[in-house]
């Protein structure tokens, strides 16, 4: 595989978007007068996907940019722009996924509230993962009067740009995420959940209690200092995963989640 540079990924863009299947939306659509969204510092920092819906039908991102720019859920003064990376449509090029950011560009996500977090890096940790939105109000157990599913293209254009994402970038099925994920449970509904399950299949990650702890102590060799990986999982090893997710910016809160697991994996790997 070539160097990952951010020159080699602008090839990549260029040639996707020569051949047919991406659309180039970056400068057609509305963003902050002032706010902008933090630039990822290298392509390395991209350690998979995550995908979303709209949880409304028949939208279009000129749309979604406009309402996202003003106050909204997620920001109350307005985020920088769309807070997709790319968007697959039903309403427009229906053959088409649009690129509504550059990939340097780590946009803001909707997340559960957490006050020792910055907006930008809260949610479904954006700065790691590109975000993949499917427009549509999809289906999802336990969520009732909500029937709708994904198209047929939309299925279609969501396996060619995120195995595109995973061939340019490298990450392998741990990097598929779902908006569920991360705390918004019925996002992206249960197909498009089904459909990252799969990806994730088959991908060794920390089946233990003692894997998790091996991989702290690679981070930091003096994090379990009184019992080290014993397999138990006890408030000190609890400790230890707050203060790893701390200092990589995710939610502290010493949970064994899927994206510390990631975090963890691709950073501090095993020989």
């Amino acid at each position: 595989m070539p160097e990952l540079t951010w020159d080699y990924v602008d090839q990549a863009v260029d040639a996707a978007l020569k051949d047919g299947w991406l659309a180039d939306y970056r400068t057609l659509l509305k963003v902050h007068p002032t706010k902008r969204f933090r630039k990822r510092v290298a392509p390395t920092d991209i350690l998979g996907c995550c995908t979303h819906h709209s949880a409304s039908p028949n939208q279009n991102p000129r749309n979604t940019a406009a309402y996202h720019v003003g106050p909204n859920h997620v920001s109350a003064t307005g985020c920088p722009g769309i807070l997709y990376t790319f968007v697959i449509s039903q309403a427009i090029e229906e053959d088409k996924v649009l690129l509504c950011n550059d990939l340097q560009s780590a946009t803001w996500s909707q997340a559960k509230k957490d006050p020792g977090n910055k907006p930008e890096w809260s949610g479904d940790e954006n700065r790691h993962l590109v975000s993949v939105l499917c427009m549509g109000d999809f289906n999802e157990e336990g969520r009732p009067g909500k029937s709708g599913e994904p198209t047929a293209s939309q299925f279609d254009r969501w396996k060619k740009v995120t195995s595109w994402l995973q061939n340019v970038f490298g990450f392998d099925g741990m990097g598929f995420f779902g908006h569920h994920h991360f705390g918004k449970a019925f996002c992206p509904g249960q197909t498009l959940r089904r459909l990252v399950a799969c990806r994730r299949m088959g991908f060794k990650g920390l089946d233990t209690d003692g894997d998790w702890q091996e991989a702290l102590l690679r981070w930091n060799p003096n994090c379990l200092p009184k019992y080290g990986a014993d397999g138990f999982w006890g408030n000190e090893s609890r400790r230890a995963l707050i203060e790893f997710e701390r200092q990589h910016k995710h939610r502290a809160d010493g949970v064994q989640d899927p994206f510390s697991e990631l975090l963890l994996c691709k950073r501090y790997p095993s020989d």
